[in-house]
């Protein structure tokens, strides 16, 4: 089966390819593809060459793929192909996939189509809030409004908790201000916030921005048992070691918060919240664009800070 497949050449260069699939196996279909969504943090990543253990070109990049199983008909949710005969990063940019079927989970006839594509980034962010467990009562700051920020200041919300936005770009906290949620500039929240916010979490993936994090912590009184310890959830993408001030996270009693990836039931649990209307993502989609365009895509999401994420559509015919 010939199948379009957006590449990474080479370093900061993207392209268009034809790759033939292989057939599926027992247990597995094969999945057309509607839309797939780019996780900028970690695409950025392995297009710069600096993905731990992917160090070759060309290679497939995507995770977040919505399609149309070929046996049923049937909108579903899932990551990229099981297997390609080149390399992957996860591999969801192509116009056909091969999964198992148990991985393939259904989407409610009310959600939209490229609304589903960046819903794993959803469900990213929402393992993050799950982790933290945010209460009414507490202040919990947001650093860093890429999608994984703009994800986690709409889940955050929900907790009845007070959510501050904060970051550079007045596009960005624009966009976060959609949500109802407060948004701050960094030097405001240097001043408005520090040693206040019980949950922080840092999705800048910048080592300036995790210490930003442990000074916007609140100071926890020692002796005081009944509070609890404020909280940063690491939701920035690194891609090795990363350090912070000690001294300060120490007499903090910080507790620090790294969700690994996202989980099957927190997929489905962002998509009941989408059903349901209680969180909305379409205005954090840049542009839909074809896969024609992926170069212009990535460019974009380099150099132009208010972009937030693109989706591909592929429906139209190559």
């Amino acid at each position: 089966m010939q199948v379009r497949a957006v590449i990474a050449e080479e370093v900061n260069r993207m392209g268009l390819t034809t790759l033939e699939l292989p057939a599926p196996e027992s247990g597995e279909v094969v999945v057309t593809a509607l839309a797939t969504g780019i996780s900028p943090g970690t695409e950025l990543r392995c297009l710069a060459g600096k993905q731990p253990g992917l160090t070759e070109f060309p290679f497939i990049p995507g995770y977040a793929f919505v399609g149309l199983r070929t046996d049923t008909g049937k909108r579903v949710l899932t990551s990229g192909t099981s297997r390609s005969p080149i390399k992957t990063a996860w591999g969801a940019h192509m116009s056909a996939i091969i999964k198992p079927t148990a991985e393939l989970i259904p989407i409610p006839e009310s959600v939209d189509t490229f609304d589903a594509s960046i819903i794993r980034l959803a469900g990213i962010a929402y393992r993050g809030y799950r982790l933290a467990n945010a209460q009414p009562h507490e202040k919990v700051v947001i650093l860093g409004l890429g999608a994984i920020g703009q994800m986690s200041a709409r889940l955050f919300r929900l907790s009845g908790a007070r959510v501050i936005a904060v970051d550079p770009v007045a596009e960005r906290r624009a966009v976060a201000a959609i949500s109802g949620v407060e948004t701050l500039s960094p030097e405001e929240a240097g001043v408005a916030l520090a040693n206040s916010a019980d949950v922080v979490v840092d999705a800048t993936g910048s080592l300036k921005g995790l210490n930003f994090a442990v000074e916007l912590a609140r100071a926890h009184p020692w002796g005081n048992e009944e509070a609890k310890s404020p909280r940063i959830v690491i939701q920035g993408s690194y891609p090795e070691e990363f350090s912070t001030n000690y001294q300060q996270a120490f007499l903090k009693e910080l507790t620090f918060h790294l969700p690994r990836d996202v989980g099957r039931a927190d997929l489905v649990a962002v998509l009941n919240l989408l059903d349901r209307g209680a969180i909305s993502v379409k205005e954090l989609i840049t542009g839909v664009i074809q896969p024609e365009e992926a170069d212009y895509a990535y460019a974009q999401l380099r150099t132009n800070l208010s972009a937030v994420t693109y989706v591909f559509d592929w429906t139209s015919p190559a």
